[in-house]
């Protein structure tokens, strides 16, 4: 009786690790998909400091220019 009852119970087994399997799988693929974008984030960052920065420069240049 036992027997048949764990022989029964074995497709429902087998579908749940089966999806925390899955489940893992994408808990890792989401972590690296928030670390790229971390990564991103950090790389506009820098693009929208040198943006500020040669803007400066520009603005600078045509002052220089304006007093020639």
């Amino acid at each position: 009786m036992l027997v048949v009852m764990l022989v029964s119970l074995l497709p429902l087994l087998i579908f749940i690790a089966i999806a925390v399997i899955v489940m893992r799988i994408f808990k890792r693929a989401e972590q690296r998909a928030n670390e790229r974008l971390e990564i991103e984030r950090v790389r506009a960052q820098e693009l929208q400091r040198q943006v500020a920065e040669m803007k400066l420069r520009v603005h600078r240049i045509e002052e220089i220019l304006e007093e020639i």
